[in-house]
């Protein structure tokens, strides 16, 4: 059925075309009517056939829709009121009538990376600035400070302009190097601005015309500022991170759940909406790559983890039971996913081969979140039971096979032609069994050595990190992610007890605490629901939510009834197995770094992921209100004194007694 179904898909998205992409900053010209209402800067952006219209200034929006090289919609103008567009888009040039008017536009800039801040007008120009190219006028380093609305410009210790500045514009007059006297006008946005320098209105008569010279000034920061602005980053995320977390336990729900919706409320979708500026601040443009920098790193350690938890011999004895309902939960929603990217890629893909679109959309429908799923089944103690086990040993063969196919997403993505997909895939099938047979031999010598000590030496534990980076160096070198090299090097560590807890307890704490929380802010950067404000949007995010419920719910259900468990133990089996959750995150962050998907399908598929997780342990609790397939307290507490009759006090077990469950 699945080849049978990505024949299809792939046959018939062979012949679809992506919307061209216009996204960026476009100067304005045409009539005074359209200049009043657009201004002379606009920003676009966009996520296949759908725009959405701003400046820096945030007085300027518009919902609008791009189809075979139409651009048309609404605008809501700068000074109040409305009017229609419709203009064409190509080779960067923008054309046609704005409320009957005609109205131009030239792009000038390239959109953001997804995760910068929007281009906001600053409330204050203070600071260096380097400019690039160099100015004949006034070099290469200008000063500016403020006062109220007048701006000082100084190069080389010299006062060259007392600037009018408002609203993102400078307008004012400047004395050259060459004692030159010339007009100067700007636009700033962010950390950047244009300037424009030229001859004033009425030159000397008979004075040859000096062509205009367009700069780009950008500010700067001292070193020992950068280092102070990211760690200023780093604990307002960590300590937010924290107490959204610390909610989360009191209404069932994961504590990682908390941090992930940390990560979203500080980004654009709520404090950019409440505090641009502030936000823009302290997330600037500058910043946001730090944070990226340190968020892969807590990812790869975290992948590491992951990779260490998989444990695939509890498959022992139940390895069909295993398989049936791992392959059924990955490969149902998987088929579904990519029948949904056909009607999806005109509607919301980058300019992107259909087949990487398509893959990357399959795979956030068949993911489930193996730490998140493991911490339902630990809280509900269902750890020793014949449902969580399964639970735990399908969802560990669905979390390799899910890599797996991110890896061939990933090289298709990356890769230009079938030959190179084929070349990648070939070279990180020689990773894996490289892993299997050289590396893990290797690492079994750690065993040991913690044996030998009753610790982990420093020099294994060196050993161990630097792995984990050249393994993730090597997948990110063949062509698929980097996490992908910190997964595996977790599978191959040697099933020891005493080492995979002393490894962990050197690596949780920190990549928990301070690093994953970066990365999602760095997710919550990159996520605006606001984008998801249109009524096509929103009924795509629910048929995409329907379509992960049917899919990874469903197929597991219908796994579970054919090997034969009862529709309660199939109902709690599917929810569990609908988790999404953190795997999901890094899924949609990888895709959308590769752009593979657009920033509204990334953000449509963040909710579907939250959805699906959130619903997981209050469904769960409904299908087992009485925890019938989990142990109860007592249960445990005899089995661990079975375990260990020396622990058991003297006279017999007290009446009431306080069970602790160490959460390793």
């Amino acid at each position: 059925m699945t080849v049978a179904v990505l024949t299809f898909v792939f046959t018939e998205g062979a012949g679809e075309h992506a919307q061209k992409q216009i996204a960026g900053s476009y100067d304005v010209s045409g009539s005074v009517r359209s200049l009043a209402c657009l201004g002379p800067k606009i920003e676009l952006a966009q996520s296949g056939r759908f725009l959405t219209l701003s400046n820096a200034q945030s007085t300027l929006g518009g919902s609008l829709t791009f189809k075979q090289g139409r651009l048309t919609g609404t605008v809501h103008c700068v000074g109040g009121g409305s009017a229609s567009i419709d203009a064409r888009v190509a080779a960067g040039a923008l054309a046609g009538t704005l409320g009957g008017l005609p109205v131009s536009a030239l792009l000038k800039k390239e959109p953001p990376e997804p995760g910068a801040p929007k281009p906001l007008a600053p409330t204050s120009l203070a600071g260096e600035y380097q400019l690039a190219p160099s100015s004949a006028c006034v070099g290469s380093k200008i000063e500016l400070s403020q006062s109220g609305a007048y701006v000082r410009l100084v190069s080389a210790k010299v006062l060259r302009a007392i600037l009018l500045y408002s609203k993102g514009a400078l307008t004012g007059s400047v004395v050259c190097k060459k004692h030159e006297h010339l007009a100067m006008a700007g636009t700033a946005t962010g950390r950047t601005v244009e300037l424009l320098t030229g001859p004033l209105a009425g030159g000397a008569p008979g004075a040859t015309a000096k062509p205009l010279e367009r700069v780009v000034a950008t500010k700067q920061r001292t070193a020992e500022n950068t280092v102070v602005a990211f760690f200023i980053a780093v604990v307002i995320v960590m300590v937010f991170a924290r107490l959204c977390g610390s909610v989360m336990p009191r209404i069932g729900q994961p504590r990682v759940m908390g941090e992930v919706l940390a990560g979203i409320l500080l980004g654009p979708t709520a404090f950019g909406a409440i505090a641009p500026h502030l936000q823009a601040t302290i997330f600037a443009s500058d910043i946001v790559p730090y944070i990226g920098v340190a968020a892969n790193l807590g990812l790869i350690f975290f992948m590491f983890l992951i990779g260490l938890e998989v444990d695939l011999a509890q498959m022992r004895g139940r390895t069909r039971m295993t398989f049936a309902i791992s392959n059924t939960a990955l490969l149902i929603p998987f088929m579904l996913g990519t029948l949904a990217a056909l009607p999806l890629y005109p509607l919301l893909a980058p300019e992107i081969r259909f087949a990487a679109f398509a893959l990357f959309v399959g795979v956030s429908m068949s993911v489930t979140a193996f730490p998140v799923l493991a911490r339902i089944v630990s809280e509900r103690r269902m750890l020793k039971r014949p449902l969580g086990s399964l639970a735990l040993s399908a969802a560990a063969v669905d979390d390799v096979s899910a890599w797996l196919l991110i890896a061939l997403a990933t090289a298709v993505a990356g890769a230009g032609t079938g030959v190179q997909v084929l070349k990648t895939i070939g070279w990180a099938a020689v990773f894996c069994v490289g892993m299997w047979l050289l590396v893990r031999p290797v690492l079994a010598r750690a065993a040991v050595a913690y044996d030998e000590a009753g610790r982990i030496p420093g020099t294994w534990i060196t050993a161990i990190f630097a792995g984990v980076l050249l393994s993730a160096i090597a997948t990110e070198t063949i062509g698929i992610a980097v996490i992908f090299g910190a997964f595996v090097m977790g599978v191959v560590m040697p099933r020891h007890a005493g080492l995979s807890d002393a490894v962990t307890r050197r690596v949780e704490d920190f990549v928990l605490v301070v690093l994953l929380p970066l990365f999602f802010a760095y997710t919550g950067l990159r996520t605006n629901v606001v984008l998801l404000g249109r009524g096509e949007l929103v009924w795509i995010t629910l048929a995409l939510c329907a379509i992960a419920i049917a899919g990874k719910y469903g197929g597991t259900l219908i796994a579970a009834r054919v090997i034969r468990l009862s529709w309660r133990e199939s109902g709690v089996l599917g929810a569990l197995m609908n988790t999404r959750g953190l795997t999901e995150l890094i899924a949609l962050n990888l895709a959308l770094s590769l752009g593979a998907i657009s920033q509204a399908l990334f953000a449509a598929l963040v909710v579907m992921a939250l959805v699906t997780t959130f619903m997981a342990g209050p469904l769960v609790r409904a299908l087992d209100p009485r925890n019938s397939f989990g142990e109860e307290a007592e249960e445990e507490l005899e089995l661990a004194l079975a375990a260990a009759p020396a622990a058991a006090p003297a006279g017999g077990a007290p009446l009431h007694q306080l069970l602790v469950a160490p959460q390793g």
